[in-house]
């Protein structure tokens, strides 16, 4: 009995280190249709910069999730104009979000490449985490 809790304590821990902390869903064309980019990472505390592919300026929908599915880290979605995280578009999003056309708020066809800033919650900023 102790043996297969032992057991099915590590296949939880190794199945939630995997799971993704944030997800971005790409879309060439308007209402998440047409060829599609998917990126997603672990989280954890920090930023990272990334790519955005085969889709470089050519982005008009996009779907962007935050939370791990724990809810443990918030990630915010930070696009940019340039490769390498430069021209910033003056636009970040940290909650759940579907912009289904980029062309609403002047960013149709403009990232190139985006940064996640990741965050696990404080004390302070649990109500963050309320849902």
């Amino acid at each position: 009995m102790k043996v297969a809790s032992s057991v099915a304590a590590v296949a939880a821990l190794v199945f939630a280190s995997s799971a993704s902390a944030w997800r971005l869903n790409a879309y060439q064309l308007q209402n998440s249709e047409g060829p599609k980019f998917t990126a997603g990472g672990p989280g954890g505390s920090g930023s990272a910069c990334h790519s955005v592919g085969d889709l470089n300026n050519k982005i008009s929908s996009i779907e962007w999730y935050s939370d791990d599915p724990t809810h443990h880290t918030r990630c915010c979605f930070v696009p940019f104009n340039g490769l390498g995280c430069t021209g910033d578009l003056g636009q970040s999003w940290c909650r759940n979000i579907r912009v289904s056309d980029l062309g609403q708020i002047g960013m149709d066809n403009k990232i190139s490449s985006f940064r996640t800033d990741c965050y696990k919650p404080t004390t302070k900023r649990m109500e963050e985490f309320q849902f």
